[in-house]
């Protein structure tokens, strides 16, 4: 298979900082955004939790209690991600150390969506929640390849740790990595085409503004010419 098109090449060096810090831009907004919307979702099912909890079912099957957990963990660190980056300072100014804010939010929401998909399992729709979250992150979050592969290597990785934990049944285990393997694979490729396709619109702007700070430079000396 030829994978060639997902090749980046390197941007100038007069444009990779500037590049940068226009990625961490979009990026914070966009997480932002993500967590406002998990935070929704995540309080949803903790008002099941509770119901849960009000017939008893946590007494019955301690499932149901770490699943209030989880959902109550999974709220208090979008909420963190909230507060941390929608001032108005840190939006519009982002220092270069938030990358790794950003980094660590694709972490933990991918790592979280496998461990989900683990807890959901032998369920036919196990990997539902790990597919909808590796292919919004893939097209919503811009992230270099560095931080693509590491993130979406790690959460599969912690998915073989947990099948290995705690399910015995070979035919699940077949069929849940060879489901886990295509949508990880299908998001570091997406990933990659959306990160491609955000430097070719940067580097079009850049071409574009040179070509309008040349032509104005050759027709201010060309007014001078003339005034001459």
């Amino acid at each position: 298979m030829n994978l060639s098109f997902l090749i980046i090449k390197p941007l100038p060096d007069e444009y990779a900082s500037e590049f940068r810090i226009e990625l961490l831009k979009d990026n914070i907004s966009r997480i932002s955004v993500f967590s406002f919307l998990s935070i929704f979702w995540n309080v949803f099912f903790l008002v099941f939790d509770i119901v849960n909890y009000s017939k008893g079912l946590w007494a019955l099957d301690l499932g149901y209690l770490f699943q209030f957990y989880f959902h109550l963990f999974f709220v208090l660190i979008m909420v963190f991600f909230v507060l941390l980056l929608l001032t108005r300072h840190r939006k519009h100014n982002p220092p270069p150390k938030y990358v790794w804010y950003e980094y660590f939010f694709i972490v933990f929401t991918l790592t979280s969506s496998a461990i989900w998909s683990i807890l959901q399992l032998p369920t036919s729709t196990s990997t539902v929640v790990y597919m909808i979250t590796c292919f919004l992150v893939a097209v919503g979050v811009y992230a270099n390849i560095s931080i693509c592969l590491s993130a979406y290597i790690f959460s599969f990785i912690v998915m073989l740790f947990g099948l290995n934990l705690f399910v015995a049944d070979i035919t699940i285990i077949k069929d849940f990595l060879s489901e886990s393997t295509i949508i990880t694979l299908t998001a570091i490729i997406i990933s990659r085409l959306v990160y491609k396709k955000r430097t070719e619109v940067f580097l079009n702007y850049k071409k574009i503004e040179r070509e309008i700070i040349d032509k104005d430079q050759a027709e201010q000396s060309f007014q001078i010419l003339n005034s001459d």
